[in-house]
């Protein structure tokens, strides 16, 4: 997903709960647990949610931002960071400053990828900055990841947990379809079908998929 582009849940297929439970007022603060497998749009869907929240001009039917205004285009808002890479000290860190930060933003967005990879002496350090009544109404903090089973339940409790479930055939079409047209290819039932095999269910690689289609056609 490209920087400062109207960002929008009408880029996403499926997911009917996560929409729903997102575009509810009470969802602007706190603290969320996406779980689905690889490529499923967890980080995306995190991006967009924090992005519609600061936009100055936003899409509250679609939940999309406009992509031109001051916050859309400087996204100060958003903080991201992969448990692989990161130390627990840093991370234990990075959730304080944004409790004490005073943000020229509606929503200071945090997103966490691979939380599974803490060990659960570090899940339990987080854990005790976690308590919703804690969480200032300006935070809101997303947990991705792909392996539920190796976040511990005490740690879990401290979310709410959305669960990102495979798209359907017909949900998958529809997204290759859309990127399809956007990317200005012409392909045909029988490509269209290909790729969304190749793809194997997972949106993250029908792009890459279609790329690859739109090549060898060409010869």
């Amino acid at each position: 997903m490209k920087d400062n582009l109207p960002l929008s849940f009408s880029n996403f297929v499926g997911l009917k709960r996560v929409k729903q439970v997102l575009k509810h007022p009470s969802s602007s603060k706190g603290s969320f647990l996406f779980f689905g497998s690889i490529g499923c749009g967890k980080t995306d869907v995190a991006r967009t949610h924090g992005a519609v929240l600061n936009c100055k001009n936003p899409d509250t039917i679609d939940w999309g931002s406009c992509g031109k205004c001051v916050s859309c285009r400087g996204q100060q808002w958003l903080h991201h960071f992969n448990c692989r890479s990161r130390s627990i000290q840093l991370l234990v860190e990075v959730i304080q400053r944004a409790y004490t930060f005073s943000p020229t933003h509606k929503v200071t967005c945090v997103v966490f990828d691979e939380v599974h990879l803490l060990s659960e002496s570090d899940q339990e350090a987080m854990n005790k900055l976690l308590d919703p009544n804690a969480i200032p109404s300006h935070c809101l903090l997303i947990f991705t990841t792909h392996k539920r089973s190796k976040v511990s339940m005490s740690f879990s409790s401290r979310f709410i947990g959305l669960e990102f479930e495979p798209p359907t055939d017909p949900e998958m079409k529809t997204l290759a379809s859309r990127i399809v047209r956007r990317e200005g290819h012409d392909l045909s039932e029988r490509q269209i079908s290909a790729v969304i095999a190749k793809a194997n269910g997972i949106p993250r690689l029908l792009l890459h998929a279609i790329e690859e289609e739109v090549r060898f056609s060409r010869g």
